[in-house]
């Protein structure tokens, strides 16, 4: 297996699509000492962990066995499985049923909900190390906002751009967010603040708002990218995805491109009337105004300034 060789290719037949339609399948991912591999069966996990673990012996490099797991992934209304025998030296590696990868956490089971309740207890954190700060009398409302943006949110939306979220995820990163905000004002729901309102005192947008500008910002960066880059072509991968028979998804689940869609489709698409931007020689980017189609939104991903003026000026409800 050549070091390159992230990718092998199967055709697929989707009714009303060409049946000539390829749709490439991840074999692993690289990113410095942090490697992952996939495989369909354990014969096949097997195989090409001996084959990865034989090329780094050649190279002098060695993985290590007590950090080294295999996860079975398990979609809904499959039949539990037998944990996998995969051995590697002559150690039989731990079979978890999640583990971290890149600061993200990879559960087996489909769905988002311990990653998000992951992350909100990170943000937990940060909020209780800075709480006194964010709670002094002596500093404006508008200047206490912006060190939970800077300290906080940040914590809380690492990675978020890329989780398919269901409604209730959302609903839960949204919970937080305002339980901090009451706090900054320091208000409690006896007080009867509506939601609306302390976020126009705080000058700050809905948790809505931000996750929709998160994965908007993530999709245009991605759409940018070379065709031959690995985001770019998983992305291509879950278009192709969306031609398979509803019958044949697996129920109750969203991709991440099926809620980006969404995204470009409710907020993006309606009332949009960004065109090209002309630039002045001072004066910065002008928009000009006038209708724009659905199908347009991916030639002003390919324009950084455009993209971001679109999403900057998102209004979600």
């Amino acid at each position: 297996m050549k070091s390159n060789e992230r990718f092998f290719e199967c055709t697929g037949e989707f009714p009303g699509r060409p049946t000539d339609l390829k749709v490439e399948m991840l074999l692993q991912m690289l990113y410095a000492d942090d490697l992952v591999v996939m495989a369909r069966s354990a014969d096949e996990l097997q195989a090409r962990m001996q084959l990865l673990d034989d090329v780094m012996q050649q190279w002098g490099l060695e993985s290590s066995l007590d950090k080294t797991v295999v996860m079975v992934t398990k979609p809904d209304g499959v039949v539990e499985q037998a944990a996998p025998r995969v051995v590697l030296r002559g150690t039989e590696l731990k079979c978890v049923e999640e583990f971290v990868y890149l600061g993200s956490l990879i559960s087996s089971r489909p769905g988002v909900a311990l990653e998000v309740a992951r992350k909100i207890g990170r943000a937990t954190g940060a909020f209780r190390a800075n709480k006194e700060v964010l709670r002094m009398g002596g500093l404006s409302v508008r200047v206490r906002a912006k060190i939970y943006v800077e300290f906080v949110l940040p914590v809380l939306l690492h990675g978020v751009s890329m989780l398919p979220l269901k409604v209730e995820d959302a609903n839960r990163l949204h919970a937080f967010h305002m339980q901090v905000l009451r706090c900054i004002l320091r208000v409690t729901l006896r007080d009867e603040l509506s939601n609306a309102d302390i976020l126009r005192r705080c000058d700050l947008p809905s948790m809505k708002q931000i996750l929709v500008r998160e994965r908007l910002r993530w999709l245009g960066h991605v759409m940018r990218m070379d065709e031959s880059r690995l985001p770019k072509r998983v992305l291509s991968q879950q278009f192709a995805a969306l031609f398979v028979p509803s019958g044949e998804r697996r129920l109750g689940l969203k991709s991440w491109i099926r809620v980006a869609k969404d995204d470009v489709k409710h907020y993006l698409f309606p009332g949009l009337v960004l065109h090209p931007v002309e630039v002045g020689p001072r004066d910065g980017a002008r928009r000009r105004g006038g209708p724009l189609g659905i199908g347009h939104w991916r030639s002003i991903a390919h324009d950084q300034r455009a993209w971001k003026l679109t999403i900057n000026d998102l209004q979600v409800n």
